[in-house]
């Protein structure tokens, strides 16, 4: 008598462990997105009381990053006064009516698709861009809170 396993039975083990895949590869992809928003909201809060210390300070927001106190470790690898890098994220600081009241954030590596954001410093709230078509980047932003708002040239708007 022969040992070993049937075709068929291989057949059956390779199709159960495609099923669970399927299933887990997915619900992985969304807890990477949640931890990645979750470390990009600590950044981002971290530079909006950066920019409020300053103000207080000074009267007036800084103009670049290097105007503010902060220190958030490896997340700050390759950033300069213009870009602080937070994770797959690179955060701008906006000037909006000679204002420096927003702070806008989008997929590091300058591709389309992801999600991006924009942080009032002022009002503290903020909106959640998912790229027309993208949808883990719209379940991204509704994972997280947002209301869908408007549709743009190119994207779905999330608000907070």
């Amino acid at each position: 008598m022969k040992k070993g396993f049937t075709l068929i039975e291989l057949l059956v083990v390779v199709l159960i462990i495609g099923i669970l895949a399927s299933i887990a590869v997915p619900q992985y992809q969304a807890a990477v997105k949640r931890a990645q928003y979750t470390q990009l909201m600590i950044g981002v809060k971290a530079i909006i009381t950066a920019q409020e210390e300053y103000r207080l300070a000074n009267g007036e927001y800084g103009t670049s990053f290097d105007d503010l106190t902060l220190d958030l470790g490896p997340l700050r690898e390759g950033s300069t006064s213009s870009q602080w890098n937070l994770g797959k994220y690179a955060c701008r600081l906006v000037t909006v009516s000679t204002k420096l009241d927003q702070i806008y954030c989008s997929n590091r590596k300058g591709e389309r698709g992801g999600n991006s954001y924009l942080f009032d410093v002022i009002s503290k709230k903020y909106d959640c861009y998912a790229y027309d078509g993208d949808k883990s980047s719209e379940k991204a932003c509704l994972s997280s809170g947002a209301k869908y708002s408007k549709t743009g040239e190119y994207f779905k708007i999330y608000t907070y």
